[in-house]
């Protein structure tokens, strides 16, 4: 599995974490395999962004750890956006 020594490309596919909020529902994301579109590099620390949450800047370093754990979690289910529109879970 790659870990936070590996430098990520476009294209890679990478296992992204679920993001569930109550203030701001519109932004929940299942996560799963996500497919890598932009890499950035500040000093050594590298940014992603990927396809299926693209408003999203994840830290590599971070990502990298977790990645053998996400596996064993969401196999090969792919990440996704799952907006929650309702009110009270976007105030």
């Amino acid at each position: 599995m790659k870990n936070k020594n590996y430098i990520p490309k476009v294209g890679d596919l990478v296992y992204v974490d679920s993001s569930i909020y109550l203030s701001h529902g519109v932004d929940d994301f299942i996560g799963g395999l996500c497919e890598i579109t932009s890499v950035s590099n500040g000093d050594g620390n590298y940014g992603i962004e990927v396809k299926e949450d693209p408003d999203v800047r994840y830290s590599w370093e971070y990502l990298a750890e977790l990645q053998d754990k996400l596996k064993e979690q969401f196999g090969e289910n792919r990440g996704y956006q799952r907006p929650d529109h309702r009110p009270e879970f976007n105030e």
